[in-house]
C-alpha cells in the first residue's frame, strides 16, 4: 500500500463537496481515498477548512520533517559501511562497533540516541562507548531477533537490493543512492504509510 498525501486540488473538491453537505466517507469515496485520510485533514484544520491553508501547513511541515542523514555529508564513510556489507559481509552490529572504535566523538550528538546490540564478541567494550557517547545501550535477551525487528528488517531490505556473497565493485555510488532512497521514502505501516 503506498501513501499520497492530497493535492490542492483535492483539498478544494473536499472544501466544496463538505459545504454541500456530504459526509466524510461520500467525500472519501468521490476522491479515491480513505475515510480516515479525510478525517484525519479535516481534524488537522479544525474550525473554517481552507485549501490553501491546508496546503501551505502541510509544505511547512514537510519541510521541517526530514532529518539530515549523515550518510548524505560523509560520502567516505557510506563506501566504507558499503564495503563492509558487501565484501566482508558484516552485520550492522559489527560495523556499528566498528564504526563508534574508530570515529568516537565525531558523531553529532543528534545522531545516535541508544544503541541495542547483539551479544556478539565485537561488542564486548560497548559500555565504555556507550558512556563516551553519551547514549543508552538496550540490551536485548540472547537468541530473540524479534526484540530488534526495526534492524533485522532493515538487513533484509538491504539484502534485496545488495545480495550477500556480491562483490562491491560491481556496484556504483548511484546503485547505493538508489537503495538509500528507496528505503528511505519506502511507507512505513508504523507510520501510517509514510
Amino acid at each position: 500500500m503506498s501513501y499520497k498525501h492530497l493535492t490542492i486540488k483535492e483539498r478544494e473538491i473536499l472544501m466544496f463537496l463538505r459545504a454541500k453537505g456530504l459526509s466524510i466517507r461520500a467525500v472519501a469515496l468521490r476522491l479515491g481515498r480513505n475515510p480516515s485520510t479525510i478525517s484525519r485533514e479535516l481534524k488537522r484544520c479544525a474550525g473554517n477548512y481552507s485549501p490553501s491553508k491546508a496546503d501551505n501547513d502541510y509544505h511547512q511541515k514537510r519541510q521541517n520533517c526530514h532529518k539530515k542523514r549523515l550518510l548524505d555529508s560523509h560520502p567516505q564513510l557510506r563506501r566504507q559501511i558499503v564495503h563492509y556489507i558487501l565484501d566482508l559481509h558484516w552485520s550492522p552490529e559489527q560495523i556499528t562497533a566498528r564504526f563508534n572504535k574508530e570515529h568516537q566523538g565525531t558523531i553529532p550528538k543528534e545522531f545516535v540516541h541508544s544503541i541495542t546490540p547483539d551479544h556478539g564478541t565485537e561488542f564486548l567494550h560497548l559500555d565504555e562507548i556507550s558512556e563516551r557517547l553519551g547514549v543508552t545501550v538496550y540490551w536485548p535477551d540472547p537468541y530473540s531477533p524479534e526484540q530488534r525487528g526495526t534492524n533485522e528488517n532493515t538487513n533484509g531490505l538491504i539484502r534485496e537490493y545488495f545480495p550477500k556473497r556480491t562483490d562491491i565493485d560491481n556496484y556504483t555510488e548511484q546503485d547505493v543512492e538508489h537503495c538509500q532512497k528507496q528505503l528511505n521514502q519506502r511507507p512505513r505501516k508504523v507510520l501510517n504509510y509514510e
